[in-house]
């Protein structure tokens, strides 16, 4: 119930204070005095209607600055609806609500408590006596609170009804797509298809990659073949090396011609020194005849020096051949014996052979 009533620059009230009683009130007076307007001010706070700034008070021609309706309940709330050129909105026990706009708080309704069965207008006829009665039993039950249910059970119906055209759709959906289900009957056998070429995929993958080293490794070997054709003439090789050892013995050997032409030359020199010296003729003859031995045995060994010169030249030349061929066959039969357990899981380095021994060899 309301306690309290202040109407401030609101139509023709500049600033009206009502207390109310316990039971009924009433207010009376002529016309014209501002009896509608104290139902309109209420109505103002409860509804928050009508908008606009028409009902605001005027004085001397222009509209007051302040325009407010306070309402004090018996539970001791306080609702003031103001309107000023600073302020429009709602204060409930001293919370401002600013721009609300059309709408009423809440809060504002739950503190009030004054639906529309509590008001009538000026021009309505006798309280329900008028009234159908269905109307008279929709204000009995917001009276009591009995619309509550009444609104429950409505919009329990509603939920029901949109439930209901809800599961006919669904249902109509359910059927097409169990329609639509038999186009996938074979999607069981094609999912094991699926899965039987990942396999495979990831079998070709494997076998790519074994593939791949397969030709790195064959890569390689053509390599070492083509290092091995140029070894194919192994016996030329061997012939190379009987020949060099040939070549070491005649070298032997020319170092022996070498230390006796040394000999020679300084025994001709010693037979030259005699000469100057010697005064008989026939003494200087046996010598010069001496001397001349010693020059046809140098001539010989001059011939043996250029001998030997060709025979070290060669051999210098077969050594660097054979050094380079050494190296090619060793880095061949590395290239070969490093590619062959790749190419053969099965295949074993072999032992070095023991070199047999030919005939004549001691």
């Amino acid at each position: 119930m309301l306690k309290s009533l202040t109407v401030q620059g609101f139509q023709a009230h500049a600033n009206t204070r009502l207390e109310f009683c316990p039971g009924t009130n009433v207010i009376v007076g002529p016309s014209d005095v501002g009896k509608s307007a104290i139902l309109r001010a209420l109505q103002w706070v409860r509804t928050n209607r009508p908008l606009g700034t028409g009902f605001v008070r005027l004085e001397g021609g222009a509209p007051v600055k302040q325009c407010s309706v306070t309402v004090v309940t018996d539970g001791g709330n306080t609702v003031e609806r103001g309107r000023s050129g600073v302020f429009n909105g709602y204060v409930v026990d001293g919370q401002s609500l600013q721009a609300v706009g059309t709408d009423v708080p809440a809060v504002v309704r739950e503190v009030l408590a004054m639906p529309d069965v509590c008001f009538q207008a000026q021009m309505d006829g006798p309280y329900l006596l008028s009234a159908s009665a269905s109307e008279v039993g929709r204000v009995m039950n917001q009276a009591i609170g009995l619309d509550v249910i009444d609104r429950a059970m409505s919009g329990v119906a509603a939920m029901a009804r949109a439930a209901g055209k809800t599961v006919a759709h669904l249902e109509g959906d359910v059927a097409q797509l169990e329609g639509q289900e038999a186009a996938f009957a074979d999607l069981d056998m094609v999912g094991d298809m699926v899965c039987e070429l990942e396999a495979a995929e990831a079998s070709a993958a494997g076998m790519q990659s074994a593939i791949d080293n397969l030709m790195a490794l064959l890569g390689r070997l053509s390599a070492s073949a083509a290092v091995l054709v140029g070894m194919r003439d192994l016996a030329h090789v061997r012939l190379k090396l009987v020949k060099l050892a040939a070549l070491q013995v005649q070298a032997v050997r020319g170092s022996g011609v070498l230390r006796r032409l040394d000999g020679l030359v300084s025994e001709i020199q010693i037979v030259i020194t005699k000469t100057s010296s010697m005064g008989d003729l026939g003494e200087f003859l046996l010598e010069l005849q001496r001397l001349e031995r010693l020059c046809k045995q140098a001539q010989d060994h001059q011939g043996c020096v250029v001998r030997l010169s060709r025979v070290l030249k060669g051999l210098a030349e077969s050594a660097e051949g054979m050094n380079t061929a050494v190296a090619t066959e060793r880095a061949a039969r590395a290239a070969l014996e490093a590619a062959m357990p790749q190419v053969c899981p099965f295949y074993e380095v072999p032992c070095p052979l023991t070199k047999k021994k030919r005939r004549g060899d001691k």
